[in-house]
């Protein structure tokens, strides 16, 4: 039952392209390490096979895969997310129904670095019903092997890419979810005698 207009989120250009030049100083520095002499500092040979010239393999790796990865998003102009009246529309993946949607959350994953100083990752949840339903057969066939249950929510959005901060992404499901009960809630006074 569509009772707003749909709200898209997009990637954010300004932080892809800060992501694009952080994979190009990774592949500057896996270049460096490629064609480091570990025999003396500052002077230039390809030795490959040492332990410079293989780190500088990976680091290059990486940065080249993160940089395709970040050129491909910025040609990109379709929503990541779309929510409106029916739900929360994730690209490539199946409608979220509000009627599955229980409330929104924030979770906040920390994270301890080595030096013992912590970072905080925050990712909005639409906390559901029934999670299981969500989860990929794959994924809930390695849990009954391992005899377990999963706890993590099946459903996250990190707005570490898109156009918006994780307290507005809430907002605004928080907003289309009250619209939606709001809605069902005006729909079953009009349909008592």
């Amino acid at each position: 039952m569509p009772s707003t207009l749909p709200t898209s989120i997009y990637y954010s250009k300004g932080k892809l392209r800060l992501l694009l030049f952080v994979s190009i100083i990774f592949d500057l520095g896996g270049i460096f390490c490629t064609t480091i002499n570990p025999d003396g500092p500052w002077s230039f040979s390809p030795h490959l096979l040492s332990k410079y010239g293989i780190l500088g393999i990976l680091v290059l790796a990486f940065g080249l895969y993160w940089g395709y990865a970040m050129i491909k998003k910025l040609g990109d102009n379709d929503p990541v997310i779309i929510v409106d009246g029916d739900g929360i529309k994730r690209r490539d993946k199946e409608i979220i129904p509000w009627q599955d949607v229980e409330r929104i959350e924030i979770r906040e994953v920390k994270t301890r670095r080595d030096d013992g100083s912590t970072y905080t990752d925050r990712y909005v949840v639409p906390v559901l019903k029934d999670p299981q339903k969500y989860y990929s057969e794959s994924s809930k066939k390695l849990v009954a092997e391992l005899g377990g249950y999963r706890t993590d929510p099946p459903v996250q959005f990190s707005t570490n890419t898109l156009n918006c901060s994780t307290d507005e992404l809430q907002s605004i499901l928080e907003e289309k979810l009250e619209e939606y009960r709001s809605g069902e809630t005006e729909k079953m006074k009009d349909e008592r005698p």
